[in-house]
């Protein structure tokens, strides 16, 4: 299991990050206290908003090596009952010599207990925890029984029209025409 996750997690952090189109929806992770969930159904950008909050922290003078992001749809966890929350973060230390500052868990309801495994480390007080998940799991009644008031959430819904012509780099002005 420590071999897969230096795997991933080297894979990672070498991986530039992707280009997007920035979503409207705004988080200040810096000032995170509590868990952030981004919470909607799947193809929605859940996993790219992750990658807009880590590129907005790197332009803050954050590093790649002050993020572990981890996506629990990846194949290679497909023993997820043998996971282990203290093997990822100690594998994470030998591979950057220091401890994340930010944990980035993508479709978290793949993990077992991760309501539990969230409280722990949210309990901490070492990380600021930004968590997706488009599971029935995560809707906004469940995780508010799980986690116990110990999150926020944003609802990540596909592009709004705005976002949308951004995407086809159009640009609105009073007398914009539109062809088909």
């Amino acid at each position: 299991m420590r071999r897969v996750l230096k795997t991933i997690l080297t894979e990672m952090y070498e991986r530039e990050l992707p280009e997007l189109i920035k979503r409207d929806v705004k988080a200040d992770v810096q000032t995170l206290n509590n868990i952030l969930a981004i919470i909607g159904p799947r193809r929605s950008g859940k996993t790219y908003f992750m990658f807009q909050l880590m590129k907005e922290l790197l332009l803050k003078n954050y590093s790649k090596d002050d993020f572990l992001f981890l996506d629990f749809e990846d194949y290679r966890l497909i023993l997820l009952s043998d996971f282990n929350m203290d093997i990822l973060l100690q594998s994470f230390y030998e591979l950057f010599h220091k401890e994340p500052k930010f944990l980035f868990f993508d479709e978290i309801q793949n993990l077992p207990n991760y309501s539990r495994i969230l409280r722990t480390l949210h309990n901490s007080g070492k990380y600021k925890i930004i968590i997706s998940g488009s599971s029935s799991k995560l809707l906004s009644n469940e995780i508010a029984t799980e986690l116990r008031g110990r999150y926020g959430s944003i609802l990540m819904l596909p592009f709004s029209f705005k976002e949308m012509l951004k995407f086809h780099n159009i640009k609105i002005t009073s007398r914009t025409e539109f062809s088909v």
